[in-house]
């Protein structure tokens, strides 16, 4: 399982590189690659997790390849946090408080609607 997951987690770190080089390199704004990706982390690992936990339909060396391993490393809240932090402490404290609100929510309904395209999909 340990491989599965130090496999995983590269890969997903990975992504998580390749998109923020990839959307810098387009001029996004360093905070929209972490969002993007905690988003799209958070909607996979709803799915996922419901796929394999309720609905069992997934294998379990798979599951935690792809949501500890893969979506663990995709996903970064640490990087979340520094960047609110960055910005509460240069005075934009309007937009960290945005920011920390937008991922937060974001990423809650993210995760929701993974569950629920899982449920209707494979229920």
């Amino acid at each position: 399982m340990a491989a599965l997951v130090f496999v995983g987690g590269g890969l997903g770190a990975l992504a998580r590189w390749g998109a923020a080089v990839g959307l810098g390199a387009a001029g996004v704004s360093a905070i929209w690659p972490t969002l993007v990706v905690n988003v799209v982390g958070c909607f996979f690992m709803g799915l996922v997790q419901t796929q394999a936990l309720e609905l069992a339909g997934l294998d379990e060396r798979a599951r935690v390849f792809i949501t500890t391993g893969l979506l663990g490393g995709l996903t970064t809240y640490s990087t979340f946090a520094w960047e609110a932090t960055q910005l509460a402490a240069s005075g934009e404290l309007g937009r960290a408080a945005g920011y920390a609100l937008l991922t937060t929510l974001a990423c809650a309904s993210a995760a929701w609607g993974g569950v629920v395209v899982a449920r209707s999909v494979w229920a």
